[in-house]
């Protein structure tokens, strides 16, 4: 993929030149945020300091990950988050000192997570921007974790209340209903999160199918799918009246 420098002469990380994961190695320990990158090839000086910012509900994190270096490595940190937020945004960027001024030598589109609500906090759902797509939102499993991804026009609006409300229920729904059938769509540190999500709404995972079950042969739409779409109905249902019906205090409306 092309990349490019803007007018300022700042270079752009691109996404995949880093992952993050999010998860909660307890359940009474705090977020902790995996990191790993690879910004070799962007031929910055190794002095270069690498940062992430991160922004939550108003809260502002800055962690140093330490000197770039050859441009490669990975690295970790506890998110103490003080206030309760639906979101999480984080973005990746490199800098210099330069005259007694910080300069951004290159940074990264911030990338947005939407922190689950209901039950655990383990689960989290990282948001993509795609220019063309023509739908209010799908998910993509083609990474092995959920990844929703939304024009790239409704991108800002992902942290209001009548996009969560019009969109993770159904998202609740698709994921659900991949894990019910095994479908081997989830690496095993998001089935981890999500089944702990699951179990945080008060809905058990033992009757998922295991992976030799058949669900549909041919034409034939098996009374296992059919037992395992209605139960993940019911699960969007249920996330829904928890999280959305009734609520008018403006929750999410709030979130930056």
């Amino acid at each position: 993929m092309k990349r490019t420098i803007n007018e300022t002469g700042r270079k752009r990380i691109l996404q995949e030149d880093f992952t993050m994961n999010l998860g909660r190695p307890g359940p009474h320990d705090p977020l902790k945020l995996e990191v790993e990158w690879n910004l070799n090839y962007l031929g910055l000086p190794q002095e270069a300091e690498l940062w992430l910012h991160c922004v939550a509900r108003g809260v502002n994190l800055r962690f140093f990950c330490g000197p770039l270096g050859a441009g490669i490595g990975e690295t970790s940190f506890d998110l103490e988050l003080t206030v309760s937020s639906p979101v999480l945004k984080v973005e990746m960027f490199v800098s210099e000192w330069q005259g007694g001024v910080k300069k951004i030598l290159a940074s990264a589109a911030p990338v947005t997570i939407l922190l689950a609500q209901a039950g655990s906090k383990n689960s989290f759902l990282r948001v993509n921007a795609v220019s063309d797509l023509d739908v209010l939102s799908r998910v993509s499993f083609e990474t092995g974790e959920p990844i929703l991804e939304v024009p790239t026009k409704h991108v800002g609006s992902v942290s209001e209340k009548w996009f969560m409300a019009s969109v993770l229920p159904q998202v609740v729904r698709e994921v659900y209903l991949a894990m019910a059938l095994n479908h081997q769509t989830l690496d095993e540190g998001p089935r981890e999160n999500w089944t702990a999500f699951f179990k945080g709404l008060g809905i058990g995972t033992r009757d998922f199918l295991e992976s030799d079950e058949k669900t549909i042969d041919g034409d034939h739409i098996s009374d296992a799918f059919i037992g395992a779409d209605e139960a993940a109905k019911a699960v969007a249902v249920k996330y829904e009246l928890l999280n959305f019906v009734g609520d008018n205090d403006g929750g999410a409306d709030d979130a930056n």
